[in-house]
């Protein structure tokens, strides 16, 4: 199973893919004021980084909070 995990903890976000329980392909950076507008392109990018389609994932996880989304 694909999953696709959006994390917007504190001052951190994190986007991942996991396949099969294990974290395969991530991507972390500062969140910062503005961050949802590069959510969906960031997603895009790793999706092409692990040369997988939106249309693969099959589940979203999302953390909620605290942090900028929350």
């Amino acid at each position: 199973m694909l999953l696709l995990i959006n994390s917007s903890v504190a001052n951190q976000i994190t986007i991942a893919l996991a396949d099969a329980g294990r974290v395969r392909w991530s991507h972390s950076g500062a969140s910062r004021r503005g961050e949802r507008d590069l959510l969906l392109p960031n997603i895009q990018q790793l999706l092409k980084r692990s040369k997988k389609t939106l249309s693969a994932v099959q589940g979203i996880a999302v953390v909620h909070g605290p942090g900028p989304f929350s």
